[in-house]
């Protein structure tokens, strides 16, 4: 019986992490922010940009669920990213990019809301003093 003792590479990559982890967390970085561009230009009608107003900057854009059901789906999914989800089935519809101020008027305007943790507020003078900290 030729029985081989396995190299335990645990001890080697704990210390090669160690050694490497700034740059290691910068690749990840990097890699995540080249699948976030790649979904949103998808979504984005061949652009990284909000589809209802056109803001670009990548920072405030995210994946929207067109017909609602977003947390259920994240639920669904656990810990595992909606980007990395979307690539994996082949870029399904349903989807759009959106700034996250539009996302937000879409949730407040399509009655989206959380449990009634996000107020709804039509306009300027439904915002109550008390909302937001200032008692007259």
């Amino acid at each position: 019986m030729n029985i081989r003792k396995k190299y335990d590479y645990t001890e080697q990559k704990r210390k090669f992490r160690q050694e490497h982890r700034v740059e290691l967390a910068q690749y990840d970085r990097d890699r995540h922010t080249r699948l976030k561009r790649e979904v949103l230009t998808h979504y984005g009608n061949g652009k990284c940009a909000c589809v209802r107003c056109g803001f670009e900057d990548i920072r405030a854009l995210s994946i929207d669920h067109v017909n609602g059901g977003g947390a259920q789906h994240r639920r669904e999914l656990g810990s595992k990213s909606i980007l990395v989800w979307i690539r994996n089935n082949n870029y399904p519809d349903g989807y759009q990019t959106l700034c996250l101020n539009c996302q937000f008027i879409k949730i407040v305007e399509n009655g989206e809301r959380n449990k009634g943790k996000i107020p709804t507020l039509t306009n300027k003078s439904d915002l109550q003093p008390s909302l937001i900290g200032l008692n007259e």
